[in-house]
């Protein structure tokens, strides 16, 4: 799924059903929907056990991301395909 980044939020907290510690990023996202007019928007988690974070950690708000899931729907992947600065005069 493509989507426009609108905010990252590192997560780590120690989850009330397991009691094992969960860690990795919350992006927040912008993406097309045929059903919404405009974008829909949402959260999604990155987990550190998927062994990404290094990709995930350089996504930043204003990129394009291309998103992989797996099979339950969670994320699998993250590729930046727009670093957000395309048409931007350079500072």
């Amino acid at each position: 799924m493509k989507a426009r980044v609108l905010g990252t939020e590192k997560v780590s907290y120690t989850s009330r059903k397991t009691s094992l510690p969960v860690s990795g990023i919350c992006l927040y996202i912008a993406y097309k929907d045929p059903s919404i007019v405009g974008e829909a928007v949402d959260k999604v988690f990155i987990s550190d056990n998927l062994g990404i974070r290094r990709d995930a950690e350089a996504v930043q708000p204003g990129m394009t991301v291309e998103l992989d899931t797996n099979l339950r729907g969670g994320i699998s992947g993250v590729m930046i395909i727009d670093d957000g600065t395309a048409g931007k005069p350079a500072k």
